[in-house]
């Protein structure tokens, strides 16, 4: 099919078909499958396409083949590579092209054609003139689907690198986003944790010291109505968490968040007292001149004394006074010490809520130490940063 409609093109166009069939005929054959050959793989093997183009090539210079109609076939095939994202091809589509401009010169310097007529030979003084307007014409002929190509390529490497960097940053947008629901959800689980437990702490501890009471015993109804005032104050607590994570919020300590001025170091007194309430024995001394402390800092310092003040309730020893020190100084140094009881003195362990108070100081730059000392006895250490040249109006100091 290509064959004959490059032979209807010629003849239309006035080529001498006769030099092209007759006198070599075989040339012309190969040719024209050359051609045809690298049109069809231009797109599935360009590689393999301008191989053909160059074999093509050298055919026309061996032969005394005139210029026929698909000869055209080599820009669209030079364009087809210059596209290409392979950087290979890429610049074999260039050297190509550069080298087709003085081959195709010596073409029609060599032979004549029907496309133009140099009027020149190796024998015959050649006009300077046409030739500089021939190789001009060469070069825009075969640069021009170069530069196409290339224009082209770096369109759609533009376009590609922008579509990669939109779906980059909406992958790393998305990532973020888990990131910080996860960091939401492990706050609101820590605060639970410390809320409930601390709550359940007071409640348990209330309720046994019933168990040795007398019912007409003023303490017992004392006792009672502890129990219900912790209780009711979990359920409170847990419903503001349960408002906060609704509205997409995390308990993160911040000086905004609701949670974060649930508790803060002004309620330590609180804190101490329900160890009082319980029938246990606290010394609490204090050296320094308290200073201020950001909310933030202060509220993560709460929390932490909250999950000490739980830990002494679950597994300390009611018998033996709970020693809290309260030491201001460049930073603020609160040591809680007590005794355990002897199966929880065996074998202490670390539980999540410490893990968790010790996440929570780190984020406020503080930092979080329990361990045994003693046979028998345990401490816990936190220090947190003073808010040094900050209004003292506002702030939360024990």
């Amino acid at each position: 099919m290509l064959l004959l409609i490059g032979e209807i093109a010629a003849a239309g166009l006035g080529m001498p078909l006769g030099l092209a069939t007759s006198a070599a005929p075989l040339a012309w054959l190969l040719l024209v499958t050359a051609l045809a050959g690298a049109v069809c793989l231009r797109s599935v093997a360009p590689g393999y396409a301008l191989l053909l183009l160059w074999f093509g090539a050298l055919v026309h210079l061996a032969t005394p083949l005139d210029i026929i109609p698909l000869d055209a076939a080599i820009l669209l095939v030079l364009y087809s590579c210059a596209v290409q994202p392979d950087v290979l091809l890429h610049r074999l589509a260039w050297l190509t092209s550069l080298a087709a401009i003085p081959l195709a010169t010596l073409y029609f310097l060599l032979h004549q054609s029907w496309v133009v007529d140099v009027g020149v030979s190796l024998w015959s003084r050649p006009n300077l003139n046409l030739v500089i307007g021939l190789y001009l014409a060469l070069c825009a002929t075969f640069l021009a689907p170069v530069l196409l190509g290339t224009l082209v390529r770096a369109l759609r490497r533009s376009a590609e690198d922008r579509a990669a960097r939109q779906a980059a940053e909406a992958q790393t947008e998305r990532a973020q986003q888990l990131a910080q629901e996860t960091v939401s959800r492990e706050q609101i689980a820590r605060d639970v944790h410390d809320m409930v437990g601390h709550s359940l702490a007071v409640i348990i501890a209330q309720a046994e010291s019933m168990a040795f009471l007398p019912p007409d015993d003023p303490r017992y109804t004392q006792a009672g109505a502890h129990i219900a005032t912790t209780a009711r104050e979990a359920l409170t607590e847990v419903r503001r968490i349960v408002d906060v994570a609704m509205q997409g919020e995390g308990s993160g300590g911040t000086a905004d968040d609701p949670l974060a001025r649930t508790l803060l170091l002004a309620d330590a007194p609180d804190l101490i007292a329900r160890l009082r309430d319980t029938g246990w024995q606290v010394r609490e001394t204090s050296d320094g001149v308290p200073q201020p402390i950001a909310p933030a800092v202060s509220a993560a310092g709460a929390a932490a004394l909250r999950e000490v003040v739980t830990n002494v309730l679950k597994h300390g020893d009611r018998q033996q006074p709970v020693l809290i020190a309260w030491a201001w100084t460049d930073v603020l140094r609160l040591t809680v010490e007590n005794a355990v009881r002897q199966p929880d003195s065996a074998a202490p362990r670390v539980g999540r809520g410490l893990i968790g108070t010790r996440e929570r100081l780190a984020q406020a730059n503080g930092t979080f130490a329990a361990h045994p000392i003693a046979e028998g006895r345990y401490r816990a250490t936190l220090c947190l940063p003073l808010s040094a040249g900050v209004d003292r109006q506002g702030q939360e100091t024990p």
